[in-house]
């Protein structure tokens, strides 16, 4: 009779009893439970060890999934208020600019005096409409939405290691 036990990750073997002259597989009876015992405790701790890595990728994937959200509201925060400041400038910039028109345009009598001034109230009518500092409530701190796609840009590129290749968070 022959008993051997395999190593799981290697090619060779672990143990092997057999029947000889001298000795029967029942003399190393302890040698095998023993060797049985090890592989399996081998196994309990690959596994345990398994376990704590996907809890660590889990909780770091979590992590970093709060970090670019962050980042995506940091961000779309900035957008909003560059956008206020562009709009309350660009309508500053008609106001004075309708104010030399009406000026240009009452020092000069011309035939198109009445379509400059029909001009003149629409970009200041314009100007109202687009500055934020006219809005009723005035602009307040935005609320931002997002889907997993927008997050995509703001994900680390941090290599982690599953398997026997490189994968980015699944989140």
């Amino acid at each position: 009779m022959i008993v051997d036990i395999l190593e799981r990750r290697t090619s060779g073997h672990a143990g092997q009893w057999y029947d000889d002259k001298d000795h029967g597989v029942q003399d190393y009876a302890a040698a095998v439970v023993n060797c049985a015992e090890n592989r399996a405790g081998s196994e309990e701790a690959r596994h345990a060890s398994e376990a704590r890595a996907r809890e660590f990728y889990r909780r770091q994937a979590e992590l970093d999934r709060e970090a670019a959200i962050e980042l995506l509201v940091q961000a779309r925060i900035k957008d909003a208020l560059s956008e206020q400041v562009r709009n309350w400038r660009q309508a500053e910039d008609i106001r004075v600019y309708c104010d030399r028109l009406e000026q240009r345009n009452t020092a000069q009598a011309s035939d198109s005096a009445d379509s400059t001034r029909e001009w003149i109230a629409w970009a200041r009518h314009h100007a109202d409409a687009i500055d934020p500092l006219l809005q009723n409530p005035l602009p307040a701190m935005p609320t931002i939405k997002w889907s997993d796609e927008d997050l995509e840009p703001y994900k680390p590129e941090r290599p982690i290691l599953f398997g026997s290749g490189y994968l980015r968070h699944p989140f």
